[in-house]
């Protein structure tokens, strides 16, 4: 089986390799400021800022005490383009419907600080 290896706090997170990129996805949050639109159609920025928010789903065999224990507080990300970013590990965490399994995944958000 095929993974893609992304790493959180030293951990290393195994992402089941699939065609639809289910497993990873990244998305821009505006967490100060906002955003208008002129009558014309263009957007406005009004003093935003942004911040990168991951969702990603791993293997959590191995890893998931270590992640757990991160939720909530700040971490290194190494992210699929080879930058290291300073994030913060969102809750709620899930997990597959079968946790002890040995193919048993979880997923967290995590959002750029």
């Amino acid at each position: 089986m095929d993974f893609q290896t992304l790493t959180l706090g030293g951990n290393e997170l195994k992402l089941p390799a699939n065609n639809s990129n289910a497993n990873y996805s990244v998305r821009y949050e505006i967490v100060k400021g906002r955003q208008a639109t002129t009558l014309a159609g263009g957007i406005v920025e009004c003093g935003v800022m942004r911040r990168k928010v991951w969702t990603i789903t791993f293997l959590s065999s191995g890893v998931k005490d270590s992640i757990l224990s991160l939720v909530n507080s700040t971490s290194t990300f190494v992210a699929d383009d080879g930058e290291s970013y300073s994030v913060y590990v969102l809750d709620p965490v899930s997990f597959s419907p079968f946790p002890f399994s040995e193919i048993a995944t979880m997923t967290i958000q995590l959002r750029e600080a």
